[in-house]
This record gives C-alpha cells, sequence and structure tokens, in this order.
C-alpha cells in the first residue's frame, strides 16, 4: 500500500500465503481525498509539491464531465515512484536515482467513481474548492495516485493524492479489520487463532471442484486429469470457453489450484499443496 495509505490489507500466514495472489487479484474500493492546485513527482502529498501557479475556480458540473471520462475500462500509466519492477530494478529507485524510463500504460477498470462532501468521514473537513473527495471501487493493479494526478491533468488546475482509506479488498471490509495494536494483543492473550478468516470460494473469488480419491492422487503427482465441466460448483459462466482457474478439493479441504480446458475437459495442477488447507463451502 502507498506511504499515505490506511484500511484494509489481507494477510496470508503460513501455505495460505501461495493463495495471496487470489485475495490481491480481486476489486478494491477506496475513498481518496484529493488536493487541488498542486502537482508532484510521487502524484501526492508526500513528494515535493508544485503549485501550478494560476488560481482556479472549479464548478461541481465541470467536475462530474471530468469524472466521467474515468469510469469503466481506461487506460492508465503507473507513477514513476511505485514499487513496479522495469528491467530487474524497482521504478522508485530508478527515480530516485534520476534515470527516466518509459513506463507502459496498462488497462484497469474503474467500477464507479464517485464525488463525495469533503466533511464526511474518513477525513477531517475541508475547505472548500481546495479538495475533492471520491468513492473509488477498481480493478488489481489500478493506482489511485495516477487517477488523481490525470484528474488534475484534465481539470487543468493539477491534482495530488492526499488521503487514503481502502475501504475494502474483495470480500474482506473495513469494519471487520483490525488495527495492528489489537493484532498484538490477540497474540499476548494466546488466543491469535480467534481472528483467522477461514478460507472460502468467495474469498478467493474462484469456483470449486470436489475431487474423487483417485484424481486428487493423480494431480498431486502432476499428471492431468480428465473431468466433466458439469461438475464445477459456483459461477461458471455458461458459455465458458476459456481455460477456468478452480479450486481443488479433496476430503481434508483445498489441495491444489488447476485449470480446466472448457473444450478438452482437461484438468490441470497449477499449485498443489504439501497439506490440505481447511476451506469452508
Amino acid at each position: 500500500m502507498d506511504p499515505l495509505a490506511t484500511g484494509v490489507l489481507p494477510l496470508c500466514l503460513g501455505e495460505a500465503t501461495r493463495l495471496a495472489e487470489y485475495l490481491s487479484g480481486q476489486e478494491k474500493s477506496y475513498f481518496t481525498e484529493v488536493l487541488l492546485g498542486y502537482t508532484s513527482s510521487t502524484y501526492d502529498t508526500e513528494g515535493e509539491l508544485l503549485q501550478q501557479g494560476a488560481s482556479f475556480h472549479l464548478e461541481t458540473e465541470e467536475v462530474e464531465a471530468a469524472l466521467s471520462s474515468f469510469r469503466g475500462r481506461i487506460w492508465q500509466r503507473p507513477p514513476r515512484y511505485s514499487a513496479l519492477s522495469q528491467g530487474g530494478k524497482r521504478l522508485y529507485a530508478l527515480a530516485r536515482a534520476g534515470v527516466e524510463v518509459e513506463i507502459a500504460p496498462r488497462e484497469v477498470e474503474i467500477s464507479k467513481l464517485t464525488l463525495l462532501p469533503c466533511t464526511e468521514w474518513p477525513f477531517t473537513p475541508k475547505p472548500p474548492g481546495e479538495y475533492l473527495c471520491l468513492e473509488i471501487h477498481c480493478s488489481k493493479g489500478t493506482y489511485i495516485r495516477s487517477l488523481v494526478h490525470d484528474l488534475g491533468q484534465a481539470l487543468g488546475c493539477g491534482a495530488v493524492m492526499s488521503g487514503l482509506v481502502r475501504l475494502s479488498s474483495g470480500g474482506f471490509r473495513l469494519s471487520d479489520a483490525l488495527t495492528p495494536e489489537a493484532v498484538e494483543a490477540f497474540v499476548a492473550e494466546g488466543c491469535f487463532e480467534d481472528i483467522l478468516h477461514p478460507l472460502s470460494p468467495d474469498l478467493l473469488g474462484l469456483d470449486w471442484l470436489v475431487l474423487q480419491e483417485q484424481e486428487q492422487e493423480a494431480l498431486r503427482f502432476g499428471r492431468p486429469v480428465a473431468v466433466d465441466p458439469d461438475r464445477i460448483q459456483g459461477n461458471k459462466p455458461a458459455d465458458a470457453k476459456d481455460p477456468l482457474e478452480l479450486l481443488l478439493i479433496g476430503s481434508a479441504g483445498l489441495v491444489a489450484i488447476g485449470t480446466l480446458d472448457i473444450p478438452g475437459c482437461l484438468l490441470l495442477p497449477r499449485k498443489v499443496f504439501s497439506a490440505a488447507i481447511p476451506i469452508g463451502l
């Protein structure tokens, strides 16, 4: 998460760390605070602020018109100061070294982008006209700092991110989150396991298949298995043609993640776990 960010951050323990990519790959939602009239190298107030100079006055209609161009699938260029790698080095390390690199834009999806009053939680009320507050629902890989910067350019006055709260990440909500201090207290009381969240297909965003014993044995040794796609449980599209990534569940829990080639009905193991992971259905 960005230095300014607070909010939901799912953590995986033990064998479940191999499932982190599925948790982080789901839609996220944020409240973000935007300071108008400035730009910075980091696209937020952590960097050196550069005032645009000219005074400005924005009507709500102007802001709404600008926001409309950022909804749906859009192309976005990540910030120079980010943890993405290029040529084996982090972009922020290259930026700090003064190395200029061309950062390719990538496609992301903004499913919700709503202008909010700047008097609402979670931010301290701000002077009208100097700040914007937004609620954003977006796909994996979306940089809110880049969105804010691009919005500032579209408005012609510049903008930087001055606050960010992640409200949700997949099935995890801010209302269910614990502070580091609360986690430490549970650990000190010897009841850390009480706060662990059990896995489920909904949390991981995947459909699932219950394996027969001989199928489980074959997949454990990396062998493909022919299966009937009608056995898939979850939200599989009726007209699915592309390979599906599935949770493969045995009698003791989640034993693997595999890819099912729909036309060929062939199930291939992708990740096999040394011990079954408990999972609720």
